[in-house]
């Protein structure tokens, strides 16, 4: 669990984050200390997003949070990588429209019936 803060008192936060410790804890749930934190927006990532300010702390912006933008990228090469181990190169558009086994679409010569 993360309780983000948008204020300046980290020691409200402190209390809100106690708070839900008791809540959690009546409930009979515990809740992981490793994982969880009390933290400014732009200190941590937040389900798979990224804080931060911009022109002198006035603005909040996000984006995907570095670790979310590897494992996209991790992906993305297994899936072409997958592609390109069959003949060691990925086949271009050409090489694919002159393999492929649709046919031609328009008419061969300036014959149009």
């Amino acid at each position: 669990m993360t309780v983000m803060c948008t204020s300046k008192s980290k020691r409200a936060a402190d209390r809100v984050m106690a708070g839900l410790v008791g809540l959690y804890a009546a409930l009979k749930l515990r809740i992981n200390p490793a994982k969880s934190a009390v933290a400014l927006v732009v200190d941590r990532a937040f389900l798979g997003y990224r804080f931060w300010r911009v022109e002198r702390g006035r603005i909040v912006k996000r984006g995907a949070s570095l670790k979310a933008l590897a494992m996209l990228k991790a992906r993305v090469r297994d899936m072409t990588s997958a592609v390109t181990r069959g003949g060691g190169s990925a086949m271009s558009w050409p090489n694919c429209a002159r393999t492929s086994s649709a046919g031609s679409v328009l008419p061969v010569g300036g014959d149009a019936e």
